[in-house]
């Protein structure tokens, strides 16, 4: 293994942790109030354990396939015509979820940033720069969600803080006095704004694991869980039935504590958070996407397949997709079938593959 292209069980942890609030910070909780009042904040809570058990999956993986790929674990157990449909799989994926990132930023930074910010100049700021962080490598794109992960967490501290005023009422009935009726229907229906931490397996194998330092890849990723957890619980206990009506998660907890208190600077927090995220977000899912898309088309040229993705990215988005909530229904209604099935086939597969390593292992012993 090259240790110059390897990824430390830290920085996994990061990437990890930075993926988690993929698309969690804008629309998923309003849109889970729609489907389960305040008790969405469950909804959360029990994917951030399944995102867990997931990464207790990869590491158990990584254990037994410590120095192969994703691709040619697949390859091995199920040959290159299925393996390459599987990987298509994933490009599509990955491909849709960096158009979700780019609607959900245009619709953030036009209701919070710029009401005149054209879709034309967010491409100019966001598709060239992630894509030149894709391209610099996912060691580089390590170092860099390395250095700005503690800048995301602390203005996410900073944004909490200011939320909390004496007005507020924290009764904890404000969470649960809708029950849970809409749990599951919640959970297949938004299961595209999860699944981010697939992207770790497209480069499992620059992933270096060494021994003792396996909780590094947990404590930022648990930080993570317990940051996006607590603010989301403080969006639906600040707004409670109005939560429906806020669709911006991060930025309408900060702007509660700018209607009770004074000074629009704090909004600061917020911009900081989510363009920061979504900046190092569309990077990993551009890289993945286009990892992805080599090894279905063998394409040998990098610079043309990030060409392709993005002239794919452009048409997608202008022809069709332009409108946030044409694609948030489309993610809802059309979507959501693709993204369980692969939420439930990708980890039973692991999980049955590395089993069976396993099996052999004892019988060949």
């Amino acid at each position: 293994m090259n240790n110059g292209k390897t990824v430390s069980a830290h920085q996994t942890g990061i990437i990890a942790g930075i993926l988690l609030f993929t698309l969690k910070l804008t629309t998923l909780p309003s849109l889970l109030y729609e489907y389960n009042g305040s008790g969405g904040i469950l909804s959360i809570i029990f994917v951030m354990a399944l995102n867990f058990l997931f990464l207790l999956l990869l590491v158990w993986v990584k254990k037994k396939f410590p120095n192969e790929d994703f691709y040619a674990i697949l390859c091995k157990r199920l040959g290159v015509i299925v393996t390459k449909i599987i990987y298509f799989a994933f490009f599509a994926f990955f491909f849709f979820k960096i158009l979700l990132i780019i609607s959900d930023s245009f619709t953030f930074i036009k209701d919070v940033v710029d009401e005149e910010f054209s879709l034309f100049n967010l491409f100019i700021c966001l598709l060239p720069i992630i894509t030149a962080m894709a391209y610099s490598g996912i060691r580089t794109m390590a170092r860099t969600c390395e250095f700005f992960f503690p800048v995301i967490i602390i203005c996410f501290v900073l944004a909490i803080a200011f939320a909390v005023v004496p007005e507020v009422n924290f009764g904890m009935g404000a969470l649960t006095r809708e029950g849970f009726s809409g749990f599951f229907s919640s959970l297949f229906r938004l299961s595209f704004w999860t699944g981010d931490l697939f992207a770790l397996l497209i480069f499992m194998d620059k992933i270096e694991i060494k021994k003792g330092k396996l909780k590094q890849i947990f404590i930022p990723f648990i930080i993570s869980v317990v940051v996006l957890v607590v603010v989301s619980a403080m969006y639906y206990l600040l707004y409670q039935e109005t939560s429906l009506f806020h669709t911006n998660l991060i930025s309408d907890v900060v702007q509660y504590a700018i209607g009770t208190a004074s000074g629009w600077h704090m909004d600061i927090f917020a911009i900081v958070v989510f363009l920061f995220n979504i900046y190092l977000q569309g990077s990993i899912f551009m890289y993945c996407a286009n990892e992805c898309f080599k090894k279905v088309f063998n394409f040998k040229n990098t610079v043309i397949s990030y060409g392709f993705i993005n002239l794919m990215l452009l048409a997608a988005e202008f022809l069709y997709l332009n409108d946030y909530l044409k694609y948030v229904a489309f993610a809802e209604n059309t979507l959501c079938y693709f993204a369980t099935a692969i939420l439930i086939l990708v980890p039973l597969m692991l999980a049955i593959f590395t089993w069976l390593k396993k099996e052999k292992k004892h019988e060949t012993g």
